[in-house]
């Protein structure tokens, strides 16, 4: 009996440790503090990325860091991808942060400070080789959004 379980605990181990092997690795993993944990309408967050691949499908992620006083459920943001030769084109992202009974949906490590990801383009192809510019503003109904203390991007 006492070998079952502990063959049953490692085999555990193993097939969630495959499912983290598993995950693609980023091609840019970025946060940026806000000043003063405000996030205003004046503020854009710029990340630049710097892209060689024009064939590879990417997963591109918003990622937001925020505390427990953030006052909402969601996040609304516009973020302007701002490609090599100026063209550009503007995505709009609603991300919830807390469940109905209001229940914070990040991962938190550190006390009070949940950290979470949404999806903001699936399956996106960079049409041209070049530096690429992320900027995203945040697109609520308040002037400034307090409470939240990072934004940043992954490109998977």
């Amino acid at each position: 009996m006492r070998m079952n379980m502990f063959r049953a605990g490692w085999l555990l181990f193993v097939v969630s440790g495959l499912g983290v092997a598993c995950q693609p690795e980023a091609d840019l993993e970025v946060m940026l503090p806000l000043p003063n944990q405000s996030w205003s309408y004046s503020t854009a967050v710029v990340i630049p990325y710097h892209n060689t691949d024009t064939l590879r499908p990417r997963q591109i992620l918003l990622r937001l860091r925020h505390s427990g006083d953030y006052p909402y459920r969601n996040l609304h943001t516009l973020c302007h991808l701002i490609g090599p030769e100026g063209d550009s084109m503007v995505v709009q992202t609603r991300t919830m942060l807390s469940d109905p009974e209001g229940r914070w949906l990040g991962q938190s490590a550190m006390g009070d400070v949940y950290t979470i990801s949404d999806t903001m383009m699936r399956d996106f192809r960079f049409r041209k080789q070049g530096l690429y510019r992320f900027r995203i503003h945040q697109h609520m109904r308040i002037n400034p959004v307090t409470s939240v203390e990072e934004v940043g991007l992954s490109i998977r």
